[in-house]
């Protein structure tokens, strides 16, 4: 089945997956079929993730290259996520209009190819077949066959 989706949707849809996939007590629960058209499906949208994630860091990188230096920035120490100290560069002050205008466009970017529509051959299975198996005791949520749900025949 094609189906058109924006790349916002593929890159939430591929993190959901695989954190449903690297659950193993719910894996085991998923039919040979299910785990099949995953891996398919996964297959088909990896490009995409891979293209985001490359223009991501790609510009991200560039950002910091232009503004992580002696020139525009200087040391500072700073907590971390777990309080202690570390030394990280903060943007000088009469740079930082410049600097928040990058991040502003590389933002900008990045929200415009997350909106983009592109379509896709879906692997498909009857997911109501699928749900109705189920056992009642099942390690499987709501959520998990939520995120499946793309993958049903219409």
């Amino acid at each position: 089945m094609t189906k058109e989706l924006l790349n916002v949707e593929v890159i939430d849809l591929v993190q959901s997956i695989n954190r449903l996939i690297t659950n193993t007590e719910k894996v085991k629960e998923l039919p040979i079929k299910i785990r099949w058209a995953i891996k398919k499906n996964i297959n088909t949208f990896s490009p995409t993730v891979k293209v985001f994630e490359d223009l991501r860091r790609e510009l991200i990188d560039e950002l910091q290259k232009d503004f992580f230096n002696e020139e525009k920035s200087h040391v500072i120490t700073a907590k971390d996520n777990v309080g202690n100290d570390e030394e990280v560069r903060q943007v000088n002050d009469e740079c930082m209009d410049e600097y928040n205008e990058r991040v502003n466009e590389l933002n900008s970017k990045l929200q415009e190819l997350l909106s983009e529509n592109n379509e896709y051959e879906i692997y498909t299975v009857n997911m109501d077949e699928f749900v109705e198996g189920l056992p009642d005791d099942t390690k499987l949520e709501y959520d998990d066959i939520d995120i499946l749900s793309f993958m049903g025949k219409e």
